[in-house]
Parts: C-alpha cells; sequence; structure tokens
C-alpha cells in the first residue's frame, strides 16, 4: 500500500489516551476514537514509519498476511478521509 499523498488536514490533532487514540478536529470540534489496529496504524503512520514498514508491522503483531495487513489499512484510511481528518495532498 503506497500512499505518499495522506496527510492530517488542518486542524487535526491526535493524542494517545489510556485506550485508544483520540483525533479531533479543531476547527469543527469534532472528534474520532482510534482503537486497536486502527490506532496503531495511525501512530506507526504519524511517527513517521512508511507505509510498506507500517503494513509489515502491523502483519506481525495481528498475525496475519501483509496482504490482510494492507487491507486494515485500507479500511482504516477511507475512513479518516470521509470523516475529514486526513486528505490526499
Amino acid at each position: 500500500m503506497s500512499v505518499p499523498d495522506l496527510r492530517c488536514r488542518a486542524g487535526t490533532a491526535w493524542v494517545v489516551d489510556e485506550d485508544a487514540v483520540r483525533l479531533l478536529d479543531a476547527l469543527t470540534g469534532r472528534t474520532r476514537r482510534l482503537t486497536y489496529p486502527e490506532a496503531a496504524i495511525w501512530a506507526l503512520w504519524q511517527v513517521g514509519h512508511p507505509w510498506e514498514r507500517v503494513a509489515s508491522l502491523l502483519a506481525t503483531i495481528e498475525g496475519v498476511s501483509e496482504g490482510q495487513a494492507r487491507l486494515l489499512m485500507k479500511r482504516a484510511v477511507a475512513e479518516w478521509e470521509a470523516d475529514g481528518f486526513v486528505e490526499r495532498s
């Protein structure tokens, strides 16, 4: 999965909470709670891991193939885009 053009939209902030990653759109006040494995995908991406590395790590953590990990990632990205937290540049 290659999405080098993906970025957080202006106003998007995030924080690691006790049991989730929480996204905030500071412009609208909307929030989203990410739980595992979506939270892991977000955190690994945000700390700078390339998407292929995220897929590899997720596959290992989940005990699934890299293809299955990429499907999880694709779904997560689609939801983040639909919710307005990320955009393609």
